[in-house]
This record gives structure tokens, sequence and C-alpha cells, in this order.
């Protein structure tokens, strides 16, 4: 009987101890336990949206171009380059030009010194006094043989070296005018060694190719001038995309180290060869402000689209779309709380990016806002 006494006795005190175990556990246990979120939803509260400067928007239709690629330089039309030589040859005297300095038209860039010059003008002076003499013994004998005194050999002799004369001081004239010498001071007998050689355009010296004291031959260039007042492109486009291309089409080009500015231009020509290994055909293009240059330099390479369409298509702000390795992502907020934001990472397919826009061809609601500012950071952690 005392066996089972003590036996009912440890019963009652483990069921006892197991009451208290159970109060302890529920005591402890959390008044509230979150949900998990699911892995392709981001929230986001309104103090962090706000402090993150986040923004949303949504899809909406844009105007996108058809482009083509194409590579070039920067030029300027054959009007605009100037080989300074000179007509005669002579020894350079006071030229001090260096690449890059810019000058005007009629500007004195060296002058020329050759006692050649000085027989020049002698001769031009000697052959105009024997004109006087010349041009009285023609008269003396056209009358003589119109009275039959003189026989008409003389008369046409006389006649032939008055008109030589003539011709040879014309001639004389002529060149020391190429000279840039003055007739006056040389008819007043003020002769010169040396001539100036004037600029033929403004621009900017792009080649020096003598120097003081050096002798200069009349097939020697001197001088190199380009002006850039009429800058345009000379483009490359390859030979498939030829049938795509008309007068008038916009273009858009980059210079390397423009960070990101973008010129405008305008399709002006069109090749009518294909040229090299490559098959491309020339596409010649003008600015469409060429007041606005910012820098841009003859030979610069550029990188230009030509738009040859446009097409109307539903875009996002670039911002708002993050690339993950080889896929795309956007932020659809799904839902919106007194103290935050819920928003859905879906994966879209895009296609061109233009100004600023990225095309989107998944079908997407318009009416659905999408985070477009901020995006990066919340995809990315």
């Amino acid at each position: 009987m005392k066996n089972i006494l003590t036996i009912c006795a440890l019963v009652f005190l483990l069921a006892a101890c197991g009451q208290d175990t159970e109060k302890e556990e529920l005591s402890t246990a959390p008044a509230s336990v979150d949900l998990p979120v699911a892995d392709n939803e981001i929230i986001v509260t309104k103090e962090q949206f706000a402090m993150g400067e986040m923004e949303t928007g949504s899809l909406s239709s844009a105007v996108f171009p058809f482009t083509i690629s194409a590579n070039g330089v920067i030029d300027v039309p054959p009007k605009s380059r100037a080989a300074v030589s000179v007509y005669y040859g002579g020894y350079i005297k006071g030229l001090d030009l260096l690449p890059g300095q810019r000058i005007r038209k009629g500007q004195v860039l060296f002058t020329l010194e050759n006692p050649d010059f000085v027989q020049m003008q002698q001769d031009y002076l000697e052959s105009k006094a024997q004109l006087g003499y010349l041009e009285s013994d023609f008269e003396r004998q056209k009358t003589l043989a119109a009275e039959n005194i003189a026989s008409q050999k003389n008369f046409l002799k006389a006649e032939s070296d008055f008109q030589v004369q003539q011709a040879r001081i014309e001639g004389l004239k002529k060149k020391l005018q190429m000279l840039g010498v003055d007739i006056d001071r040389v008819e007043g007998r003020d002769f010169v060694s040396t001539v100036a050689i004037y600029a033929p355009i403004s621009g900017f010296i792009t080649r020096v190719n003598a120097s003081s004291g050096s002798f200069l031959n009349a097939s020697d260039v001197a001088l190199e001038i380009t002006s850039t007042d009429h800058l345009h492109l000379e483009l490359d486009v390859f030979e498939k995309d030829v049938h795509l291309l008309r007068e008038g089409q916009k273009i858009q080009f980059r210079v390397p180290g423009s960070k990101g500015v973008v010129y405008g231009a305008t399709v002006h020509l069109i090749g009518s060869i294909v040229e090299g290994e490559n098959r491309i055909v020339r596409v010649h293009g003008h600015l469409e402000d060429e007041r606005n240059q910012n820098g841009l330099i003859p030979g610069m390479y550029v990188e230009a689209m030509i738009e040859t369409a446009i097409d109307s298509v539903m875009a996002l702000p670039e911002s708002a779309v993050v690339s993950l390795e080889e896929d795309a992502y956007i932020l659809v907020q799904r839902n919106q709380s007194a103290e935050a934001y819920t928003f859905e990472r879906q994966l879209v397919e895009t296609g061109r990016t233009v100004n600023g826009m990225t095309e989107i061809r998944s079908a997407i609601d318009v009416s659905d806002p999408v985070l477009i500012k901020g995006a990066f950071n919340l995809i990315m952690e």
C-alpha cells in the first residue's frame, strides 16, 4: 500500500512540472511573427524612399528611330584648305609662324627675296623704253608703204617688232603683278628685291614646311592653312545599308572624349561608288549648327548613327531598367501601405535605347507604377 502511494505522488509531481514548463514556454513565445517576403518582392519604407530620392513613373509611348551605324572623320571642303607656294623661287625672310596659329586672309606670312626680281623690273622698263622707238618706226614704215616709197617687207617687219615688244611688256607686267610688285613704283624706278607673301584664306596654320633663310622653289609648299568655318562629316557606310539612305536624314555623332555630348548633322550627299575591300560608300554630312563646334577639329574620328526611319514604341527611362548578366529587370509597384511600398522584380525584354529611353517589348500594364529612379541599388543588393 505504501508503494502505491509513493508512485501516485511521483506521477502528480511530474504532471505539475509539465504544466509549469508549458506555462513557461507560453510566456516566452513571441507576441507576433513576421511573415517571409517572396524572393521577387522588395519592401521599401517611405522613409527609405524619400531618403533615396526614389521616383516612380509609368510606361509611355516614345518615338524611336531605326538607325545605321557609321564611322568617319570631321573634314573641311577643298576651298577651306590652302597650300601656300610661290610663282618664283627666292630666299625666305621673316617666317615665324607655328602650327595651330590663327591667321586672317591678307595677312603677311613671310617675304621672299631674289635678285631676279630686280632683273624683271629692269627688263620691264627697258622694254617699255624701246616700245616708243618701235612704235615710231612702225608708223613711218606704214606711211612709206602706203605711198609706195618703202617695200612692204620693211613695213611688215616694223609691225612685227612693234607687236612683239608690246607682248613682251604685257608679259613682264603680268609677272610683276603676280609677284605683288607695284607697277607704279617700278615705272617710277623704285625697284624692290623682296616681295610679301599673303595668306589666301583665314584659318589656322596646320603645317610649316620651310624656315627663314631657306630657298623656296616655285614647286615647294611653304605652309598649309585650314579654315574651320565650314566643318562637315565624311562617313563610311557599308554597301548593304546604302539603299536605306536618303538626303536630308538626321545624323547623330560623337567624338572621342566628348563626355557623352551628341552632335547633330544631316545627310547632304551620298557617294555613287563602292570603295575598298570593305565595300563602303562615302556619305557627306553637314553639321546642324556650324557656329557651335565646341572644339571639333578636322581629322577627328567620329562614331555616327544615321536615322533612316522612325517608330512609336512603349518605353521607360533608361534608369528604370537594370541589366543583370544577360537579363533585364524592372521594379513594378504592387502595393502601398501607410508605412511602405512593395515592389515586384519583373523580368522584361528590352530593345533599343535612345536619348535616355529604353524600349520595352514585354507586356506591361501602362497603369502600373514603375520605379524609374533608384532601381539599380535595390535590384543589385
